[in-house]
């Protein structure tokens, strides 16, 4: 390295030295100052910003007579083609899409207070699709809580594919 490489270098170095002190000492004059290590936690989990509406939950045993209620499964298909709630629609929540444009207008269609879905448990489908449907226009909008398995296991009817021969 050559003589003024070096020589730049070090000035580059006492320069960035004394823009570190000074800032320091600014900061320590100031009466808020920076912090240098955060006292709280940081608040990292927030509410998803995609998804301000939220569907009102339901309890499995505040379910009354559901004749003209309409069953949206947002379970993924291969769950929703083994057992379901009978009459159920399938409609499975992916995170990365929204739901089709087509199925949204069939449902809005139903008029307020009749869509209820029912998802799982894992990733909480049933709340999420829910969510989603109410942004999208669809009014009084509920999902199950504790999804499927909830229903599965309060006893109420299941419907299972006939095996194919």
């Amino acid at each position: 390295m050559s003589r003024q490489a070096l020589k730049i270098l070090g000035r580059s170095f006492v320069l960035a030295l004394v823009g570190s002190v000074v800032g320091l000492v600014i900061n320590l004059a100031r009466p808020e100052g920076i912090e240098f290590s955060r006292s709280e936690p940081y608040n990292i989990y927030v509410p998803c910003p995609m998804m301000p509406k939220e569907a009102k939950a339901l309890e499995i045993q505040d379910l009354q007579e559901a004749k003209d209620m309409v069953f949206v499964d947002a379970r993924p298909r291969a769950d929703y083609d083994k057992q379901r709630i009978p009459g159920a629609w399938s409609l499975p929540y992916n995170p990365l899409t929204s739901p089709p444009p087509l199925e949204i207008k069939k449902l809005k269609a139903l008029g307020p207070n009749r869509i209820i879905v029912v998802g799982d448990t894992e990733i909480d489908s049933g709340r999420l699709l829910a969510a989603e449907l109410a942004e999208a226009g669809c009014l009084g909008v509920r999902y199950l809580k504790g999804g499927f398995p909830a229903w599965k296991n309060a006893g109420k009817k299941v419907e299972e594919p006939e095996p194919k021969p």
